[in-house]
């Protein structure tokens, strides 16, 4: 099977140092992936040179084992769908649908590759709510 992780468990893992025991699982159940969205994302938010290298690290590893996932248009399509529906249910509030554009690609991506997206964020059970995707939550990390 495979997975790839939301920015979340990044965030929390290279932050906090959380997740270390459900990363192990995680590695030894699935393949695992990593999606260009939670690149950009890590990214767009790393604070230090450190981290960068770090990001050029991860981002090589995963290029040279072929397992980097890039949305395509079909994702961006079914994407824009579910947050018009999550508008329409009154998931989210108009203004906020270009915050969860991401999360929207990348739960079109879980479901158009058949690979299990793991997440911290609750939110995605919004957008469960709505297209199916599979998904795996993990206890969020305290901070």
């Amino acid at each position: 099977m495979k997975t790839f992780l939301d920015t979340s468990i990044y965030i929390s893992h290279y932050r906090a140092g959380v997740h270390s025991e459900s990363l192990q699982r995680i590695n030894s159940e699935y393949t695992l992936h990593l999606h260009a969205v939670v690149l950009a994302e890590l990214y767009a938010g790393a604070g230090t040179p450190a981290f960068v290298k770090e990001l050029q690290r991860l981002e090589k590893t995963f290029a040279t084992k072929n397992r980097i996932v890039v949305p395509q248009k079909r994702d961006y399509v079914r994407a824009g769908q579910t947050l018009r529906k999550m508008r329409e249910a009154h998931l989210i509030g108009g203004s906020k649908s270009s915050v969860f554009l991401a999360d929207a690609l990348l739960a079109s991506s879980a479901h158009h590759e058949g690979m299990t997206l793991v997440t911290e964020d609750r939110d995605f059970e919004k957008i469960k709510s709505l297209q199916h995707f599979p998904l795996l939550l993990i206890t969020p990390a305290l901070h």
